[in-house]
Parts: C-alpha cells; structure tokens; sequence
C-alpha cells in the first residue's frame, strides 16, 4: 500500500463542483485508525440509559428523604473524546407524590451530579429549594408529571464521566419515580459537543 502524505487538500475554484473534495462512487473514505476533527458545535458522541420493552429504566422504589439520595436506573458513563467538550444531560423523570397531610407544600427536588474518578460535582439542581411542587389543601390529593432538565457541563477531561440523578423529597413526603405500571419510565442523555 502506497502512502500520499500532504497537508492540505483543496477543490479546484471554477466548475460545477467548484470548492469541493469528491469521494467518488463505490469507494470509502476509511478513517477508522485516525482522529477526525469535527467542526464546532458538532455532537461526537450519544450516552443515554436503557430500559425495557423500548420504556426508560423503571423501578418500585419510595423516596422521603429529605437529603439528596441516588434515583435508582439513573446513571450513565461517557468518555469525552476532547477535554474542551461541552457535555449536555437531559434527565426526564416520572414523578408521582403521593397524599400526605393537608395545608402543606410537597415536592420533588432534583440534581444531576458529575463523577470523575471518585469526585462528585453538582451541575444541575433545583437550588429554589420547590423543585417539583403543589401545595395540598385535602390530605387525599396526589399529583403525576413528567419532569424534565438539562445541564451543559464542562467536566474537562478525557476521563470516563458518570452522570447521575438524584432526588430530595421538600418535606419528607413519600415520593415514587419511574414506577413501571404508572408511565414510561426515566431517561438520561449526554451528548458530547465539539466547541
């Protein structure tokens, strides 16, 4: 195999395919043991969690909590191929708060945290200290969404980053999330992005 070894490629300036580099036809541009650039803004790379039955990741579990704890099925790894990239997380959450007493505010606080080799570092979190809330009047009402945040994160490595999600209940209420008979379950995505 011959090698040709240059350090720009330009397309002629006239013509109909003026300004372009043409692979033609039946031939593969093979770059698979090299390292492409891509332009700005570019997305490199997709993470996201799987589920079951084309659902999110479900689960049975109860949250009352007050301090911040791990919603369970909501973790996902993904390693930059660039240290300057941006990583943007959505988290989407079926949240179910359940009756409790009356007169009362309930609510679901959510957070996604970056860890990188054991260091954790919040990028997302519902800093009003309400989150997801109603105030209840009657110790019988309950309430259903979908909950739905984003983060752009700037984790600076080429290191394996893992995002997880997490959940503080406003009052210590029982909380449900991602329960598998009441929705589609959770979803979590990173995508890497050129700058």
């Amino acid at each position: 195999m011959s090698t040709l070894k240059v350090e720009n490629l330009t397309g002629i300036t006239s013509g109909a395919n003026a300004n372009k580099i043409i692979v033609p036809s039946g031939q593969t541009l093979d770059a698979s043991a090299a390292t492409l650039v891509p332009s700005a803004g570019a997305v490199i790379q997709v993470a996201h969690t799987t589920g079951t039955y084309n659902k999110g990741f479900t689960s049975n579990d109860t949250y009352s909590s007050t301090s911040y704890v791990d919603v369970t099925g909501a973790l996902l790894t993904i390693t930059p191929n660039f240290a300057n990239s941006k990583i943007f997380i959505t988290s989407t959450n079926q949240i179910y708060i359940t009756e409790d007493s009356n007169n009362a505010w309930r609510g679901a606080n959510l957070k996604i945290v970056r860890i990188v080799g054991g260091t954790e570092t919040d990028v997302s979190d519902d800093e009003s200290g309400y989150g997801e809330s109603m105030y209840t009047e009657d110790n019988s009402q309950r309430y259903m969404t979908y909950v739905t945040r984003h983060a752009i994160d700037s984790p600076n490595t080429t290191s394996a980053v893992s995002y997880r999600v997490r959940v503080a209940s406003k009052l210590g209420h029982n909380i449900l999330m991602n329960k598998n008979s009441y929705g589609s379950g959770g979803h979590l995505i990173a995508m890497e992005i050129k700058v």
